[in-house]
């Protein structure tokens, strides 16, 4: 009985006059996640104060009661972004059937986040509506979009689409994958240098190359770019004097 006196206390203050007052009681109603706010919280969406909307939305979406649906389902056209966004997360606890139009519409929001978390409530409902926006979103401008809407095709609708994001990671990797084989490379040259740095203070060119190829199995043509990229760095001097320095 305390715990309802509190919240009926606390729904009187969301039409308190002070805007930063009805802030704090609808973080306060959030922090109790408890249904018996909703209907309190819902009235207090029509607020004209932007603050307080957000604060709201952000309290409704953590009761997540049933009786807010149609309620998120309209504060997808709200004009503030968070407000749109808090209701996407609200749809992805009580969202069905019925917010499927309204969640397509939300695919072009203004808001990377809003498009990214009506895909993801989308595959979550599985209706099969879907497949076709998310298919289009794989062309949205934001890449987490992109990505989000990839995976949510294949793992809740079974499609397999290719799209420039996926490429582009694969490109990515590939090329990851590259520059750490370079990398070794490298160390390996580097390694030879310290060596015959340590014998002798010079490299000689045509020592240099032999000892790559006998140790390493690395061939001269790669030898020479190796050492173009050491020289890059500054870890190599080559003077026109037929041998390289080392400064390492």
């Amino acid at each position: 009985m305390i715990r309802v006196a509190y919240i009926e206390e606390l729904a009187k203050a969301l039409r308190h006059e002070d805007p930063e007052v009805r802030v704090n009681v609808a973080n306060a109603l959030k922090e109790l996640e408890d249904p018996r706010a909703t209907m309190p919280l819902i009235e207090a969406l029509k607020d004209e104060c932007e603050e307080v909307r957000r604060a709201v939305a952000w309290a409704l979406h953590w009761c997540a009661d049933e009786r807010a649906r149609n309620t998120f389902i309209e504060m997808l056209q709200d004009r503030n972004e968070s407000v749109r966004l808090w209701a996407a997360h609200g749809l992805q606890r009580v969202g069905d059937d019925t917010a499927v139009e309204a969640l397509i519409k939300a695919l072009k929001d203004t808001y990377a986040s809003v498009r990214e978390q009506a895909i993801v409530v989308l595959a979550k409902i599985g209706n099969t509506r879907a497949i076709g926006p998310l298919t289009k979103a794989l062309e949205d401008e934001d890449p987490r979009v992109r990505s989000t809407a990839l995976v949510n095709l294949r793992e809740s609708f079974g499609v397999e689409k290719s799209s420039d994001f996926e490429q582009a990671m694969r490109l990515m990797r590939e090329y990851s994958q590259r520059q750490c084989q370079l990398n070794e490379q490298l160390l390996k040259v580097l390694v030879v240098i310290s060596e015959m740095e340590e014998a002798s203070g010079m490299v000689k060119k045509a020592g240099y190359y032999c000892v790559l190829s006998a140790e390493y199995g690395i061939d001269e043509d790669r030898a020479r770019y190796l050492l173009v990229q050491l020289m890059k760095k500054g870890l190599v001097y080559a003077p026109k004097l037929g041998y390289t320095q080392l400064y390492i």
